[in-house]
């Protein structure tokens, strides 16, 4: 799922660092979050972009994870 969701995060402009803690936590909160669902990672980091975008900030973070989450109304958090 780790190989697929870094491929995948690549068409909207996310990277995932494996050296870095942050992307490795972000990596498992899209896991989590998305549970698999294509459909859902897709609007999930559309919505990431977005935020990063309007934030100005070129590290994935947990924290923008969340945020990405909270905004889209994915439901409740584990």
């Amino acid at each position: 799922m780790r190989l697929l969701l870094a491929t995948h995060a690549g068409d909207f402009g996310i990277s995932f660092d494996p050296a870095q803690l942050d992307a490795i936590e972000a990596q498992a909160a899209v896991i989590r979050i998305t549970r698999g669902n294509f459909r859902l990672m897709e609007r999930l980091f559309a919505q990431m972009r977005r935020i990063m975008t309007l934030n100005r900030v070129e590290e994935v973070t947990a924290d923008i994870v969340q945020a990405a989450r909270d905004c889209l109304v994915i439901g409740p958090g584990n």
